[in-house]
């Protein structure tokens, strides 16, 4: 009797054994989600293919209007085309827009990794949103403000030529940092040497910008001085406010816990 109850007892433990066994693999078990990473954000991924066909489309149907811009940047006399000449090219905007989009893409890169906490939106797409937005509104800012200088101490002219070149050095920017979230995603560059090539190019961008303004603005010897304050008051000012403000919009957008 005690042999047959004990051999009925660890049946029946082997039948409820199997069925448990069973039931896990059916109704499955709740896992430790996987944490958000660029590399594998299929959405960042799609916007970034976009951003470089439409670039390589628009750049390559416009060789000629991007070869005259460059001409007129750094060789004023040898531009050709009357278009760039007497106005802004709508190359330069779609460009200028690019550099928005890549500056946002790079906020979001630097942020996500860099700085503690998350975000309190759980779409990535849309905090790459913000911070276009918050890029735009800094661009058109700064171009308002020096249109509005400009017109009243150096005359419509000047200001026009101002225009243009403060829009092709932002659309360089954007070009030459474009490879820079590229590489960060899919040669997992670490951001702190992207963070280097980024501070690279917004540096000769701007040194770049402060010689244009010499040749535009204070050819003269003697108002190298006067160059450096409108260059400092116009261009650094603005920037150090931006980066101000762009750190108070990231530190609101990540929550700490």
């Amino acid at each position: 009797m005690l042999t047959t109850f004990a051999a009925s007892s660890a049946f029946n433990d082997s039948i409820n054994s199997t069925a448990l066994y069973l039931s896990k693999i059916t109704e499955g078990e709740l896992g430790t989600p996987r944490p958000y990473s660029v590399h594998h954000d299929d959405v960042l991924t799609l916007l970034l293919l976009a951003c470089g066909v439409l670039l390589l489309v628009v750049v390559g149907s416009s060789v000629r209007t991007v070869k005259n811009l460059f001409k007129e940047f750094f060789f004023p006399s040898a531009a050709e085309d009357n278009d760039v000449l007497t106005g802004i090219s709508p190359l330069l905007f779609f460009l200028c827009t690019t550099t928005c989009v890549v500056v946002a893409l790079c906020s979001f890169i630097y942020a996500d990794s860099e700085m503690e906490g998350f975000f309190v939106i759980d779409s990535p797409i849309a905090i790459v949103g913000i911070f276009f937005a918050a890029a735009v509104v800094y661009l058109l800012l700064k171009w308002l403000v020096y249109s509005i200088v400009n017109n009243v101490l150096f005359g419509g002219n000047k200001s026009l030529q101002w225009s243009r070149a403060f829009f092709f050095v932002t659309a360089l920017e954007g070009m030459l940092l474009f490879p820079l979230p590229l590489i960060v995603i899919y040669f997992k560059l670490s951001v702190e040497k992207g963070l280097y090539y980024f501070i690279f190019v917004l540096f000769l961008c701007k040194i770049l910008a402060f010689f244009k303004s010499r040749s535009i603005f204070f050819r003269q010897k003697i108002l190298f001085l006067q160059n450096i304050l409108y260059f400092c008051a116009l261009e650094i000012t603005p920037l150090l406010a931006f980066g101000g403000a762009w750190l108070i919009l990231a530190h609101f957008l990540k929550v700490k816990f």
